[in-house]
């Protein structure tokens, strides 16, 4: 559970909290998920003229397992206090719960790709205090990431996709897969078509050719280079 506090409410909605409220407040529970990777909600300070919608996750990387966490199967929640502009932005204040292991940076390392929509009151985006949980769960094996990643990619669910090969990418950089998922990488972006996905796609695709310069794929990447070139040329 996440506790908010509000940050210069009368500056940014024009209205000043009772010092009842300030003091003793009443809660209401909000939780809003993604994944198995980050919840955001929690206990929320109530002020007049109605509730409020926490923050919302809109893009995030996983974290990455370090090698002596996975060797221990160590499993469970890193908390981090953040505080949160109006326009989503955030900054971590500190860590209130730890795991060790490495995975405390880790989890630092991966908000820094985190991306929010900010928290909003009455309509009005506020600023808050926030606790986000980063949690750790024993990564499957890099061969069930690969094939549940190419099943998604089957669907055309290729976020989902992505999010699967990037964890096999960051836990098992060894993994006889890393050609593949590397290749299936670029492509989910090339398959999606539009001209930013396009953009992702070619420099995945010369990421690719760059780690794998021998590669199973290679013939296709740099065929699919010089299409993704001509049709970013076309539009």
């Amino acid at each position: 559970m996440f506790r908010r506090a509000i940050l210069a409410s009368a500056v940014l909605i024009g209205i000043t909290l009772p010092a009842s409220a300030a003091t003793t407040p009443k809660l209401a529970t909000t939780t809003t998920r993604m994944s198995q990777e980050v919840r955001i909600g929690g206990a929320i300070q109530p002020v007049p003229n109605g509730g409020m919608t926490p923050p919302k996750v809109v893009s995030y990387s996983p974290p990455a397992y370090t090698p002596q966490a996975r060797a221990a199967r160590i499993e469970g929640v890193v908390t981090v206090q953040a505080e949160f502009d109006i326009d989503g932005n955030f900054k971590v204040l500190g860590i209130i719960k730890g795991l060790g292991y490495g995975l405390d940076e880790k989890a630092l390392e991966a908000l820094q790709s985190w991306r929010f929509s900010p928290a909003y009151r009455s309509g009005a985006a506020v600023s808050v205090i926030a606790e986000i949980e980063v949690a750790f769960k024993s990564p499957a094996p890099d061969s069930d990431l690969y094939i549940q990643g190419m099943q998604w990619m089957d669907k055309g669910r290729y976020k989902e996709a992505r999010i699967l090969f990037q964890t096999l990418l960051s836990t098992f950089p060894d993994s006889k897969y890393a050609s593949q998922t590397e290749y299936a990488f670029a492509d989910s972006y090339y398959r999606e078509g539009a001209r930013e996905a396009l953009v992702r796609a070619r420099r995945r695709f010369e990421e690719y050719l760059a780690f794998f310069p021998d590669g199973p794929q290679r013939s296709d990447a740099s065929k699919k280079l010089l299409e993704i070139q001509q049709r970013l040329d076309r539009k």
